[in-house]
């Protein structure tokens, strides 16, 4: 068995010694062979570099690369290029509290073609046909264009209705702050595209978004603080004396936005006076009698009387204001046996 393992063991020797000898055939990539052997009969093809200049200006906006590797005597494609017209900047040419005047400034570049820098000659690419380029040498290319400056300009009214600005417009690069405006027994709550304030309120105006005139009105509500004022003056009691500060109060109460409603302190006072409005005014109705009435006494002492109006609510007593009226005229008829004439002045 051993025998049998060497005998085979030798035969795999002489095999990898013997079996391979075959004459080694050279196959040549880019004139050389994997064995290291060169062609004889190689000749390296030339290529040359074809470089794109163009100015840090223009180039932003001209997608193309700088650099080629051109093989000798292949044809090179010079492009066509067309540039949009690219805006410059906004600023303002003349502005006031309501009407502001926006200038645009685009830049128009038009392309005049490739200077070549080797041959000192300018080709111009044709726009449908390709312009080709047979490359002999390394060549340099300049883009030669020309550059108009186009102005538009827009305005922005704004209705201020009745507001006062109480502070410089503010303008940030393109952008315009909308300022803030002060209206007495008002909130200033934005400013609108519409005279109906529909849509969102603007707290600026980019100037890029400009195509035409831009008109803007101020949009107020009642001041909540007014609101409150007027509510926490009135008294918890209130008297016929009471009742044109409580109209004026639930009136300018009525007039707060929905949206706004939580702001206010003390809505269930408001509402519970406004609702006393009609006892208060048929007392209102009696006081204004008696004031009449004593109007045309002379000297009448009616000051228990108008004490007595300020300190009642709703509810009257009419035996007591019998009694104080009959006082007043029995003192009324003493001042006038005394002469003295005196008009008394309405209560």
């Amino acid at each position: 068995m051993k025998n049998i393992w060497k005998y085979l063991l030798i035969c795999f020797v002489c095999f990898l010694t013997f079996g391979c000898d075959k004459e080694h055939v050279h196959q040549y990539i880019e004139g050389k062979c994997e064995c290291g052997e060169i062609d004889p009969n190689y000749v390296e093809e030339k290529t040359y570099k074809v470089t794109l200049k163009i100015d840090e200006e223009i180039k932003e906006f001209i997608d193309i690369e700088n650099e080629y590797e051109v093989k000798e005597n292949e044809d090179f494609i010079l492009q066509y290029l067309e540039v949009e017209d690219q805006h410059s900047r906004y600023y303002i040419s003349n502005y006031s509290e309501s009407n502001i005047f926006v200038q645009e400034m685009f830049n128009n570049y038009s392309i005049i073609g490739w200077w070549c820098e080797e041959t000192n000659e300018l080709i111009k690419p044709h726009p449908q046909r390709a312009t080709t380029i047979t490359v002999d040498q390394d060549l340099t290319f300049v883009l030669r264009y020309s550059v108009d400056e186009i102005y538009s300009e827009y305005q922005v009214l704004m209705y201020k209705n009745d507001g006062t600005i109480q502070e410089e417009l503010k303008f940030i690069g393109d952008t315009m702050v909308l300022p803030i405006l002060t209206k007495e027994k008002c909130d200033f709550d934005g400013w609108y595209r519409t005279s109906n304030f529909s849509g969102d309120a603007l707290t600026e105006i980019d100037f890029s978004t400009l195509n035409k005139t831009l008109i803007l009105f101020a949009k107020y509500s009642i001041s909540i603080d007014y609101v409150n004022g007027l509510i926490d003056e009135l008294p918890i009691n209130p008297t016929c004396l009471d009742i044109q500060d409580i109209e004026v109060a639930y009136d300018a109460f009525k007039k707060v936005p929905e949206e706004k409603l939580d702001k206010i302190t003390n809505i269930d006072k408001i509402t519970t006076l406004y609702e006393l409005l009609p006892k208060l005014r048929q007392v209102q109705v009696v006081y204004d009698v008696i004031n009449d009435v004593l109007y045309k006494a002379y000297n009448a002492d009616i000051q228990p009387l108008i004490n007595y109006f300020r300190t009642r609510g709703c509810e009257i007593e009419y035996d007591v204001i019998d009694e104080l009226l009959l006082q007043a005229s029995e003192k009324n008829l003493v001042a006038k046996k005394a002469g003295n004439k005196e008009h008394p002045k309405r209560i």
